[in-house]
């Protein structure tokens, strides 16, 4: 076996199988500990030998792209088939081991590892594990990847988060039990977000099983995934206006997620119909428009969506709110709280109990409205989607009656034509300011007069009417009129 060690120092360079391959001999040459390490090169393959039982081989590298790399141990042809039996770790630059080779006699390649930027420096430590290896060439690669779409250690904090693009896919590994990976992205359109992690190809059916958190800017969970086997999508998360910055955070759930590699993906859609979180304030509140459907969802327990409506005059609006077809009936409960406040944030409106669909309406005026959407008790519509729309319909203009003549036990009232009503509402009182009750709907909007009958003589009546319109489901009605009185003869 020394003579082997001596030969191998006396060649130099050769190359075997097409890759170049540099030949050393045992002992100093490698260096027996960090500080003395001999600097190699990534995609060459080196020969070394441990000479006595204590020896132990350094060897340092420096990354030159960023991507991953891989270490690899095997057994040299010159070898007697039942020599070798090494140990390998590697190091990063503080000595802390990345990965572990146990009782090597053929080949070891490490698992990926996603540490190389350019300009790191890594080290690998062999020594005998049997001692067999004594007096045992073994050749030793460190084979680098050049690769955007992994992830570069270390990133095991937000403020060492790897940056990434939504839209594209990259890729991780857990190491080990305590490793904890960390992503940021930004948002570039207003919209919605999900986050799907997969089991990647590379790992066996076994592998996986991770925990995910999506993070929003101040480290606080959105939604989490447990025990990830195969693929996990998060709900839908509104939270996308432009610039916004949010986190994923990936660690072992499983013990089989160490080692293993994992594929991960935002896929982010551009949608003006969403709410835009936060808006769990008036202040933060979503501004939609009338006639519009948008949608929302109810994530953490607690969560409250407000939404801001500009009223532009008097009349009337129909607020609805219906379950999402992706909800389950077991996750919706008791359903969704809607309430409507004026722009003081006093109530106005409100319906509680949704779980499918239901409406109300409400007489506005001129200003600004505020809608909240919440579920019911906390525990009920968590990560529920819904939709939301809110009908406006002007009231029409305010009539003026022109005349009211009185007859024999008769009054007839006449008013001025409003332009796209489908109708009047005709009201009496023996008083002036109160006591008024309807007592005839004109069903024509060409109607301009009405008779009323039956009247006791030589009494007092005031009349005022109302224009009514129909639209969206709902009847909107006009300010009333100014009153006028008549003397029954």
């Amino acid at each position: 076996m020394v003579m082997l060690a001596a030969m191998a120092f006396m060649l130099g360079a050769f190359f075997l199988q097409g890759q170049e391959r540099m030949v050393y001999a045992a002992g100093p040459d490698a260096g027996g500990t960090m500080a003395e390490a001999m600097e190699i090169q990534v995609n060459k393959t080196y020969s070394e030998v441990l000479d006595t039982e204590d020896d132990v081989d350094y060897f340092k590298f420096t990354s030159t792209a960023h991507g991953y790399f891989q270490v690899q141990l095997a057994h040299n042809s010159a070898n007697d088939t039942s020599e070798g039996g090494w140990e390998v770790n590697v190091l990063n630059e503080k000595g802390e081991a990345l990965t572990t080779g146990y009782g090597i006699t053929k080949t070891w390649t490490s698992i990926v590892l996603p540490y190389a930027d350019p300009g790191r420096i890594f080290y690998i430590q062999v020594e005998k594990y049997y001692s067999s290896a004594i007096n045992s060439i073994y050749d030793l690669t460190v084979t680098q990847t050049a690769s955007a779409d992994w992830e570069s250690e270390p990133n095991e904090t937000i403020a060492a988060a790897n940056p990434i693009e939504v839209n594209h896919t990259y890729h991780g590994i857990t190491i080990n039990s305590s490793d904890t990976d960390y992503f940021q992205f930004k948002t570039n359109v207003h919209g919605y977000f999900q986050v799907t992690l997969a089991h990647s190809a590379e790992n066996t059916a076994s592998e996986g099983g991770w925990q995910v958190s999506v993070l929003n800017e101040k480290g606080e969970a959105l939604t989490t995934g447990y025990g990830i086997t195969k693929n996990w999508t998060s709900v839908i998360l509104p939270y996308a206006k432009p610039g916004r910055v949010f986190y994923i955070q990936i660690g072992e759930y499983y013990s089989d997620a160490v080692k293993s590699v994992y594929d991960l993906k935002v896929v982010q859609k551009a949608a003006a119909n969403w709410e835009s979180e936060p808006n769990g304030t008036a202040k933060a509140a979503t501004s939609i428009k009338s006639g519009k459907t948008y949608h929302g969802i109810t994530g953490a327990r607690g969560d409250e969506d407000f939404y801001k409506l500009n009223i532009p005059a008097s009349g009337k609006i129909s607020v609805k709110l219906s379950s999402s077809d992706t909800n389950q009936i077991s996750d919706i409960g008791s359903g969704w709280e809607v309430v409507v406040y004026d722009r003081k944030l006093n109530t106005v409106a409100g319906l509680n109990g949704i779980a499918a669909e239901k409406a109300f309406s409400l007489d506005v005026k001129k200003g600004i409205y505020y809608i909240k959407v919440k579920g019911t008790y906390d525990s009920s519509a968590v990560f529920c989607r819904y939709a939301l729309s809110a009908n406006f319909v002007k009231a029409p203009a305010k009539p003026k009656i022109s005349s009211v003549k009185a007859g024999k036990r008769t009054a007839t009232v006449k008013w001025k034509k409003i332009q796209g009503v489908n109708g009047y509402y005709v009201y009496r009182s023996a008083f002036k300011k109160s006591g008024y009750k309807k007592v005839k709907t004109l069903k024509s909007a060409s109607a301009v007069s009405y008779t009323n009958k039956k009247l006791k003589s030589g009494r007092t009546y005031y009349y005022r009417i109302a224009a009514y319109k129909k639209g969206k489901g709902m009847t909107v009605i006009s300010p009333y009129s100014a009153v006028k009185s008549v003397k029954v003869k």
